[in-house]
This record gives C-alpha cells, sequence and structure tokens, in this order.
C-alpha cells in the first residue's frame, strides 16, 4: 500500500511537471509568433518606406532634371534675345524671377485698371438714378450684386416649388387612376362571380324541370296503378 501511494504521488507529480512544461512552451510559442508577426509588420513598414523614398527621390530627380533643361531653353532663348546678359544659372533663375513679378505685377495693374474703369463706367450709369458717390460704387455694386443673386436663388426655389407641385399632383392622379381601375376589376370580378353562381342556379333549375316535366309526362301516359309502387 505504501508503495502504491509512492507511486500515484510520483504519477500526479509528473502529471504537474508536464502540464507547467506544456504551459511554459505554449507561453514560448506564442511569443515566438508575436515577435514573427511584429518582425514581419516591421519589415513590410520598412519596405513601404523605402518604397515611397524611392519613388519621392525619383520624382524630384525628374523635376529637377525638368528645371535644368528649362533652364536651358531659356538661356538659349535669352542669347538669341539678350545677347549682353550673363548666362550663368542663379543669374538665370533670379532674372526668371523678376520677369515673372513683373508679369503678375502687370496683371494686376491692368486688372485694377479695368476694374476702376467699370466703377466709372457703373458710376456714372447710376449718378442719374440714384444720389451716389465714387466712393459708395464698391458697396452699391456689392449690393445690386447681392439682390442679382438672391432674385436668382428666389426664382430657382420657385421654380423648384413649382416642378415638386406638379410631381405631387401627378402623383395623386395616378394614385387615382390606379383606385378607378382597381375599384372597376374587382366590381367587373365580383360581376363575374356573382353571373356564375346565377347561370349554376339556373342551370341547376333547368336541370330540376326537365326531370319534372319527365316525371309529369311518365304520370300522364303510363297506368296509374303503378305510379307509386
Amino acid at each position: 500500500e505504501m508503495e502504491d501511494g509512492g507511486r500515484r504521488g510520483l504519477e500526479r507529480k509528473n502529471v504537474f511537471c508536464m502540464r507547467i512544461q506544456m504551459a511554459y512552451r505554449q507561453r514560448l510559442g506564442r511569443r515566438c509568433l508575436w515577435r514573427r508577426r511584429k518582425l514581419t509588420v516591421h519589415t513590410r513598414e520598412s519596405r513601404a518606406a523605402v518604397t515611397i523614398q524611392c519613388a519621392m527621390r525619383v520624382y524630384l530627380a525628374f523635376k529637377r532634371v525638368r528645371r535644368q533643361r528649362a533652364l536651358i531653353r531659356y538661356r538659349k532663348f535669352l542669347m538669341v534675345l539678350r545677347p549682353g546678359l550673363s548666362y550663368e544659372i542663379d543669374d538665370l533663375e533670379r532674372y526668371a524671377a523678376v520677369k515673372m513679378q513683373v508679369a503678375f505685377r502687370r496683371r494686376q495693374a491692368y486688372l485694377q485698371a479695368k476694374k476702376l474703369r467699370g466703377a466709372r463706367g457703373y458710376y456714372l450709369k447710376m449718378r442719374s438714378r440714384f444720389p451716389l458717390l465714387m466712393d459708395d460704387v464698391p458697396d452699391h455694386a456689392a449690393t445690386h450684386v447681392q439682390c442679382a443673386w438672391k432674385s436668382r436663388q428666389a426664382r430657382r426655389k420657385r421654380a423648384l416649388l413649382i416642378l415638386e407641385r406638379e410631381k405631387t399632383k401627378r402623383i395623386r392622379g395616378a394614385t387615382r387612376l390606379q383606385k378607378v381601375i382597381r375599384g372597376r376589376q374587382a366590381r367587373v370580378k365580383v360581376q363575374k362571380e356573382r353571373n356564375t353562381v346565377k347561370m349554376r342556379r339556373l342551370g341547376a333549375f333547368f336541370r330540376d324541370a326537365c326531370f319534372l316535366k319527365c316525371w309529369m309526362n311518365w304520370v300522364a301516359f303510363t297506368d296509374k296503378a303503378i305510379h307509386f309502387k
């Protein structure tokens, strides 16, 4: 009995040890799998970052080459147009920037002059109808534009309301038409059922009348002694 008890205790101890080892190995396996997944994600992110960097560098290189080609073409153009200028890259970029600024400012001045001419024409047009000063032209024009815009929006909303009303009327008309058609179909169906019932009753009546007539003929032309045997 003591030996059996010792064996049972040893077996339980071995089972507990195996369970502990299995749990520890499962934890190690999960941790290894987690590290492998993390390494895979990090590798993919690194590859994606490298791919994006390569694409960005290619784009910047292409942009730089295109800029250099544009500068070369611009230098050739200036060599024909202005032979006495310096043709260094920095000077060309500075000269091109100055030209762009001059063109932009010229455009702004043209638009401002056009605006002033329009304001003067508007002032001369409205002076006969309103007590208007030249300084009040922008506010008056803005008010006029706002009124025109609001009128356009009001007309648009009114047109939409008219369309909605017409749509509602069409829907109501279609609903009424469907109601009338379905009512007529229901009445026709009921009338057909009534006619069927009438025809059945009429057939039964004629059948019964024919039987009665035959019986009466039999009674009339046969011997009375055998009528009720």
